[in-house]
């Protein structure tokens, strides 16, 4: 049996719900909660799960490729509708801070499926039915973490301050008890994870103040600059060497150039070939920054630029497992937005 074949039944079953109903309702006219979206994805595997038994769609003796075949489609779609749902909810988030920013949606984990499909296979899905209905029903609700997640990454990475809320179901364990509350960006994992039969959400808060990349302290727009701009004495553009910067920019590279000390580099064609990738990968707007932050190679930089060929990397860090996400994921898309 292939999900072609189910997936029209399953479309019955979805489009009878009221709940389903009403959320995609709130999706289109903009007005859905990530509080809304976590009890949908809830609703949406439950309804999965018992869709997937009743078709006896993982029968006895089902091999791992073709249980792995049927996972793939239908808790792939079961996510889809989630993760939609959630970008609704992000967009909702983003619209009413008036943050100027899409909601980015996030790619499943195929390694989750892959192990599924292995147990179903290995012990047959009769024998352990309860413990399947439970991983599809968590799978499809961590199409919402992932939401909150890859936002709050993207986010972060625009300058923005943003917040994860873990909300604890009610009579919840103490593990989960402990967890519950509101993070600031990045959260640790434990706050995305549940055990067996853990029904607790995530949800993304909005931060609009923008942030210093190095200090982690709110910069308050137009304080320093606006003395700096207002005392200088130099002209409108300064030209150093081939490249010309904005006189502002010009003036905060100077004033942060011997506040920091540059890092080890650890690229592995060295500091040289590093500014030169820097020199010939830049965009326009970064070329007029006084401070960029750029992916080369495994790593990702945050430099003091005055100029062509002028840099101070004053930090080093390896592309985290998000990071790496997005960039095998959303190629073109993860270099328009982190470069």
């Amino acid at each position: 049996m292939i999900w072609s074949e189910l997936k029209a039944e399953f479309d019955k079953i979805y489009n009878s719900d009221s709940l389903c109903i009403e959320v995609q309702e709130k999706i289109e006219n903009g007005t859905l909660t990530y509080a809304k979206a976590n009890e949908y994805a809830i609703k949406i595997g439950e309804k999965m799960a018992k869709f997937l038994n009743d078709n006896n769609a993982l029968p006895e003796g089902i091999s791992y490729e073709e249980a792995k075949s049927i996972l793939t489609d239908s808790l792939g779609y079961s996510y889809k509708l989630a993760s939609n749902a959630a970008c609704a909810a992000q967009k909702k988030v983003n619209d009413d801070a008036e943050i100027g920013l899409n909601a980015v949606s996030p790619k499943y984990q195929k390694d989750r499926i892959d192990g599924l499909a292995k147990e179903i296979s290995s012990k047959g899905y009769a024998n352990i039915k309860n413990s399947v209905d439970d991983q599809i029903v968590n799978f499809t609700q961590s199409a919402v973490d992932d939401t909150v997640s890859v936002n709050a990454y993207f986010q972060a990475h625009s300058g923005l301050s943003p917040k994860i809320k873990r909300i604890a179901e009610f009579r919840c364990c103490k593990w989960c008890s402990n967890l519950a509350g509101t993070y600031d960006y990045p959260a640790p994992n434990d706050v995305y994870r549940r055990h067996s039969n853990c029904r607790c959400t995530t949800e993304f808060v909005a931060g609009k103040k923008k942030q210093d990349i190095w200090s982690k302290k709110i910069i308050h727009d137009g304080s320093k600059t606006a003395k700096l701009r207002k005392e200088s004495p130099i002209s409108s553009k300064v030209r150093f060497k081939t490249q010309e910067m904005p006189r502002d920019e010009y003036i905060k590279a100077v004033s942060l150039w011997d506040k920091y000390e540059e890092v080890k580099i650890h690229y592995e064609g060295g500091k040289e070939r590093l500014y030169e990738e820097l020199d010939n990968n830049l965009t326009y707007e970064e070329k007029m920054s006084a401070t960029i932050n750029k992916n080369v190679g495994n790593y990702r930089y945050t430099a003091l630029h005055k100029g062509h060929n002028q840099y101070k990397i004053i930090k080093e860090v390896p592309l985290d497992p998000i990071e790496k996400m997005f960039k095998e994921e959303y190629g073109e898309l993860y270099e328009q937005l982190f470069g």
